[in-house]
């Protein structure tokens, strides 16, 4: 086992082997202890997208990430503990347009095989994970966090959603298995799209959020929202308010501008 494998398993107190009969506990643990937070890019830190990056700054200063950070943080624990694991590119579907994102395929996630069955597995896509591998023949899964499916259309797959207290399917983002990330420098060329585009939602203003054991948690600069089961309690905060929450639920110190 590497010091990454063994530093990821001791943060989310995970002791056995990880095996894909236990991966659903992994997902449950990893969005626990590692939240969905874009403080690197709102920092606009470049520092190139390594192995080394993502283990010192996950594993080592406490923080979180985007999918370029959690989802290869995932695919080097599984690679290394003998899951057939690949990272792959998607095209987020962007609601507020109506169309597919401009940034183009800058979601990052994984695709584990399974006894010649390829799974999508995702740690790294804000409050709408799976919490589960879900397989790419239309099978529906059902997890914490709501129900999932695949669906194949014009020789793309598409990750469908329906989130606990909503009744209609949603689009997460669409997919291509040939589309596979062949080395960290198209993972850093990813972060500088995510930075540098006016087309990113994520170079806008702090966005945190975290799945707990019955709860999802997410905190902007202007607002607190938990959800609870599909019930949904949302308030504004103050920039003080906004900090301590930072602090308090996510654990990231960040500086009053």
């Amino acid at each position: 086992m590497t010091d990454l494998a063994m530093k990821f398993k001791e943060k989310i107190h995970f002791q056995e082997k990880v095996t894909f009969k236990n991966l659903d506990e992994v997902l449950r643990k990893a969005t626990n202890v590692f939240p969905f937070e874009n403080t690197s890019i709102m920092a606009r830190s470049t520092a190139p997208i390594t192995k080394e990056l993502i283990e010192e700054t996950c594993l080592n200063n406490g923080f979180g990430g985007v999918c370029y950070h959690l989802n290869p943080l995932l695919f080097y624990v599984l690679k290394d503990e003998g899951l057939d694991v690949k990272l792959v590119r998607g095209n987020v579907y962007d609601h507020s347009n109506q169309t597919w994102s401009k940034t183009g395929d800058t979601h990052v996630f994984i695709i584990l095989t399974h006894k010649n069955k390829p799974f999508l597995v995702d740690t790294g896509f804000g409050n709408n994970l799976p919490l589960k591998a879900v397989p790419l023949d239309g099978e529906e899964v059902k997890s914490a966090n709501g129900f999932f499916r695949i669906t194949y259309n014009n020789d793309e797959y598409i990750l469908n959603m329906k989130k606990n207290g909503v009744h209609d399917w949603k689009t997460g983002y669409k997919f291509s298995l040939a589309n596979i990330v062949q080395s960290e420098d198209e993972l850093t060329t990813i972060q500088d799209t995510i930075i540098h585009s006016e087309s990113s939602p994520f170079n806008k203003g702090y966005l945190f959020t975290s799945i707990r054991e019955y709860e999802t948690v997410t905190l902007t600069e202007n607002s607190y929202t938990l959800n609870v089961g599909g019930n949904i309690t949302k308030k504004k905060v103050t920039t003080a308010e906004f900090l301590q929450l930072a602090k308090d639920q996510f654990g990231i110190t960040l500086k009053d501008k």
